[in-house]
């Protein structure tokens, strides 16, 4: 790596130390001097608690193999910054990144330091400008958390408002209770505008009619309009009123990747994309999602997953149900930000064995906190100081015929 993107990453890492902070003003005070970027793209937005990234991906793969380009902005990363911001599937390259960090940095130092732009409000400008000045055909936007005032925000309006599901979560930020946190995400719903939700909660669907009703946009939700049959090792049927699609089959494991997809291609539908089946299919057959109930190694079986709240936790525990294994083993990092004890109770009592270990980054919860929760649900618990280290020791307790599955943070699973 040279010195150049060496510094340009130290200069977006030291500005995580400011945190989180809401606000639009900050990213507006970044794109507005190249005439606001953002709202020259074709944006396709995603908020929801889980099933975001999955999603984007997912309609990125269609739309690219449909013949169209393609900008998706996701995080976290799991390895790599530059994993965050991809054009037609290809990381944003190094020199980009340079290139990038030197042009906004000029308005950056600039903008009232009592106030200070945040690690995400810097690297969404970064992928509005570099997604505008490449051309891309379609922008698919995640947000990072909320929706309102998140960065991603910064658009007058999208194609396609796209809203996963709620759950609570990151409650200091959004709310107690899961209407105050639908209301936050529903923020990226815009005048005018096309929603689409995978959503079924009876509030949540009522509050987000009404915010539709007040903003004159429409809501489409996903299971009053789509049929999904599922059969058989993953293969479902879509059957919606514009399309009527069979056999199709997503290339990520688990259940709950059948209803990501079905969202992903109704959310094409409602924006007026056309579609052809042929083509879906295949985009389905070759997405790619890492860290998701991800398999690295047979006997044993060792996946990972980003599980990281407690209906994440929920979503794998009813995955590992599709897997033929004698002993299951979890290794688990866990974020100390998260609903760790429910987190916990949904998975600890399937696992014949828990190994918590603590990931690489301070909001990891310490080991001896999750060992003090973990001995509460199992009484079969190990602790290892480290990733590797709980890695090879997972390995050495484990026969050919057992599993072994990590989760508790796409942090974690990244390292």
């Amino acid at each position: 790596m040279s010195n150049n993107f060496n510094n340009a990453i130290d200069f977006l890492y030291n500005l995580e130390k400011f945190g989180i902070s809401f606000g639009l003003h900050k990213i507006s005070a970044l794109l507005q001097p190249f005439d606001n970027p953002q709202n020259k793209l074709k944006v396709i937005h995603i908020a929801g608690s889980n099933g975001k990234g999955s999603t984007a991906a997912i309609i990125e793969s269609i739309i690219m193999n449909h013949g169209f380009s393609t900008g998706l902005y996701t995080s976290p990363h799991l390895v790599k910054f530059n994993e965050r911001i991809r054009i037609n599937g290809k990381n944003i390259s190094d020199d980009d990144i340079v290139s990038y960090v030197n042009k906004l940095k000029p308005y950056y130092d600039k903008i009232n330091m009592h106030d200070p732009v945040t690690f995400f409000d810097f690297t969404t400008a970064i992928a509005y400008l570099f997604f505008f000045d490449k051309k891309v055909d379609f922008a698919i936007m995640e947000t990072g958390l909320g929706g309102k005032l998140d960065s991603t925000n910064i658009i007058e309006k999208s194609l396609v408002s796209v809203i996963t599901n709620i759950t609570k979560e990151h409650e200091e930020y959004l709310g107690n209770d899961i209407v105050s946190i639908a209301e936050e995400k529903a923020g990226i719903i815009k005048k005018n505008g096309t929603v689409t939700t995978g959503e079924s909660h009876k509030d949540v669907l009522s509050l987000f009619k009404k915010i539709c009703n007040a903003k004159n946009a429409e809501l489409h939700v996903l299971n009053d309009n789509v049929k999904i049959n599922t059969y058989g090792k993953g293969f479902f049927n879509y059957i919606s009123d514009i399309y009527k699609f069979y056999n199709l089959k997503c290339n990520l494991s688990g259940e709950h990747q059948v209803y990501n997809s079905a969202l992903a291609i109704f959310s094409l539908e409602k924006s007026g994309f056309i579609l052809k089946e042929n083509i879906v299919a295949n985009a389905l057959k070759n997405v790619k999602w890492e860290g998701r109930l991800e398999k690295v190694m047979d006997n044993p079986l060792f996946l990972i997953d980003g599980a990281h709240n407690p209906a994440g936790a929920e979503v794998l525990r009813k995955s590992l149900r599709e897997f033929k294994y004698n002993r299951l083993i979890f290794i688990m990092s866990v974020m100390k930000d998260k609903d760790i004890e429910r987190f916990l109770h949904i998975l600890t009592d399937i696992a014949d064995t828990v190994i918590f270990t603590k990931a690489k980054i301070d909001r990891a919860a310490d080991i001896n906190y999750l060992k003090e929760i973990g001995t509460k649900i199992n009484k079969n618990i190990l602790i290892e100081k480290n990733i590797p280290t709980a890695i090879k020791k997972s390995v050495e307790i484990s026969n050919e015929d057992d599993m072994i599955c990590f989760t508790g943070s796409l942090y974690a699973v990244g390292e």
